[in-house]
């Protein structure tokens, strides 16, 4: 989905800055699934040179369903004549088989097309709009010929086409025809959820979001109250499971629509009514004080960092040489300015699918605990592995039981708790793999879940794991391999042995580029978050406002952000209300126009704000001598 999003903004971006049209067919195909028909599927097979075992099973497996429906109070059984079975799991595919022929003749005359399962856009690109709309009706009939071939339809009513152009020139346009029927070109139209108008304005989708987000959000509005209903807890993670994801859905294309002043505002409206839900604070309360006792980051910086993981994720299809200030795919150059590091290579590697492996795993459960190695001699070959990862750096060691060898290395300060224990267990591998006398059973213990988990699991898309897999497959070919987890609480020799291993490993020194190992998404999510955080501190150094707040907080705090979100609904709310001022104290009530007189109503010296009640009032003396023990307090000791 991001690729072919990625790929059609590709298109549309360079069109308008080299000032000119390209003529956007989006291609409604109705009842994909349900009209393709069988010939259709069997042919697309066979083109594709598909094993004739598989083309006859899969021919079985449409023409002999039995379809049984109800139908006032009558039972009928029907045997479908086309299509591919609803929800199931090969219907993509076959219908991804049949549809590359479409594309292949598409692209053979010139045409560019993106297509994602049954959604499909034609692009004709050029400087006359007449043209381009004659190349956009000769695609048109050879997909109306294709559609006739397969048994299925285009729905003209439904199939939509937009110029994108900074021009206001379009009197060439010359709308084509499909099954002799016109489309008329639209000022928006939506493709794999995204929407798109002519000049790449994002805001019809900022407010189409932003409005969804927000009617989601309040469907929960029965179970929100002020003082009552959903703890701020729940309520947090519905921001952050539900509300966020939407919003920032495919955001890598249209993160720059965030950057003016006008979406920052529809943003920042859309988190003060989940902060709002939140708190139970004030109507008036300053909406970066809210943010910032709960550690929330602005959405449009969210969306920006969203942006840039997914830019990581994609950067072997991007062209940095492609790379402009106008083009959505520079979200990798504010990624690399704020580090440079991850310019290195990535771990990440084509999915590879591993059904079949030659060792065995001993998962972490209470049957595995009891289970004991089977081994088909009696020498067992027994090795433990362990990492350590600190801020001077992280490191590997390893033990071998049996012949009382010890292996440490030093992995460099980039790599996480995950690569260290798999460069641990390849590393181990290694030297298991040099020794070419022994025959004995090999049993390697490992305290690390995730890197068992990682080598059992059939799907591969890290370099790491794959270079795992691959010396271990080769190992297993002439020895027996066990992969064994053991609990950290154990504490058996060959763990303590191998833990000091691993800290040694961690403090030595060796000379070479950072990093040492290649980076994961993981690494790239955790340094946009140290960003989000950051950019949260440095909001909150620059406001001027919130004066309050600032006397109370300093510095934005993730731990007191979870004291307050542990609190009870009624006492969140009394508490935000304090560390505001925005509360019934008589000088908020002064601000408001509710009173005339803001001293305080106890000792009628001050002000009554919410500094003057904890910290100063005279009445309240012994009250502060029985709570801190003193009778006077300064602000920023209640921090």
């Amino acid at each position: 989905m991001e690729t072919a999003l990625h790929s059609l903004s590709n298109m549309i971006e360079d069109t308008i800055a080299n000032k000119e049209y390209a003529l956007g067919t989006f291609l409604d195909i109705e009842g994909a699934f349900d009209n393709i028909s069988f010939d259709a599927v069997d042919e697309a097979m066979e083109q594709r040179n598909v094993n004739m075992v598989i083309r006859r099973w899969t021919q079985s497996l449409l023409r002999s369903r039995a379809i049984t429906y109800e139908s006032h109070g009558k039972n009928a059984t029907v045997i479908p004549k086309r299509g591919t079975p609803q929800g199931g799991v090969i219907s993509p595919t076959l219908w991804i088989l049949v549809m590359d022929e479409l594309l292949t003749m598409l692209h053979r005359e010139g045409f560019e097309i993106i297509g994602y399962a049954d959604d499909l856009v034609i692009i004709c690109r050029g400087k006359f709009l007449g043209t381009l709309c004659e190349r956009t009706q000769r695609a048109l009939s050879i997909v109306e010929r294709w559609c006739i071939k397969i048994g299925s339809s285009s729905n003209p009513n439904k199939t939509e086409m937009m110029i994108f152009t900074n021009k206001r020139k379009l009197s060439d346009f010359k709308a084509p025809k499909l099954f002799g029927r016109r489309i008329q070109w639209s000022r928006s139209v939506k493709y794999l959820g995204i929407t798109f108008t002519p000049n790449l304005n994002w805001s019809n989708h900022l407010e189409y979001r932003i409005n969804k987000c927000i009617r989601v959000f309040w469907a929960c509005r029965r179970a929100i109250g002020r003082n009552w209903g959903l703890n701020p807890t729940n309520l947090l993670w519905l921001h952050t499971a539900i509300v966020r994801p939407m919003i920032s859905y495919g955001s890598f294309i249209w993160w720059k629509g965030t950057t003016s002043a006008m979406a920052q505002k529809a943003l920042c409206h859309l988190q003060r009514v989940v902060c709002m839900a939140i708190t139970g604070a004030a109507k008036s309360a300053s909406q970066v004080a809210l943010e910032t006792l709960l550690n929330i980051p602005p959405l449009d910086k969210f969306i920006t960092a969203e942006a840039q993981i997914t830019a990581f994720r994609l950067r072997t299809i991007i062209n940095l040489e492609r790379v402009r200030h106008y083009n959505h795919s520079n979200a990798i150059e504010r990624l690399y300015s704020y580090e440079p590091f991850l310019q290195a290579p990535s771990d990440r590697n084509p999915p590879a699918l591993y059904f079949e492996k030659p060792y065995r795993v001993i998962l972490p459960t209470r049957e595995a605990e009891m289970m004991e190695e089977r081994p088909t001699v009696t020498q067992i070959d027994r090795w433990f592995t362990d990492t350590s990862v600190n801020i001077i750096g992280s490191g590997y060691g390893f033990w071998n039981e049996s012949t009382d060898t010890e292996y440490c290395g030093y992995l460099g300060l980039y790599a996480d708790i995950s690569q260290a224990e798999l460069s641990a267990i390849l590393n181990c591998s290694i030297e298991i793999a040099n020794d070419n006398l022994s025959t004995s059973p090999i049993v390697i213990h490992t305290e690390s879940l995730y890197a068992i988990k990682a080598l059992n699991d059939f799907k591969v898309d890290t370099k790491l794991v794959l270079d795992c897999i691959t010396l271990l497959t080769q190992i297993a070919q002439r020895r027996e391999v066990t992969l064994k987890w053991i609990s950290p609480q154990t504490q058996t020799q060959g763990q303590m042995r191998a833990a000091i291993l691993a800290k040694k490993g961690a403090s030595q020194r060796a000379y070479g580029p950072e990093p040492f190992l290649p980076w994961n998404e993981r690494k790239c999510r955790n340094i946009c978050n140290k960003w989000l955080q950051e950019s949260i501190i440095i909001r909150w150094r620059n406001t001027n406002t919130c004066s309050t707040t600032r006397s109370f907080l300093t510095t934005p705090s993730k731990k007191i952000a979870s004291q307050l979100l542990s609190l009870s609904k009624m006492k969140l709310s009394y508490t935000i209300g304090i560390l505001t001022g925005h509360i019934r104290l008589n000088a908020h009530l002064k601000r408001i126009g509710v009173r005339d007189d803001p001293d305080c109503d106890l000792c009628g010296r001050n002000e009554e704000t919410s500094i003057h009640f904890l910290c100063t009032c005279t009445q309240l003396d012994r009250t502060r001598v029985t709570i801190f023990a003193s009778s006077k307090r300064r602000v920023d000791s209640l921090n």
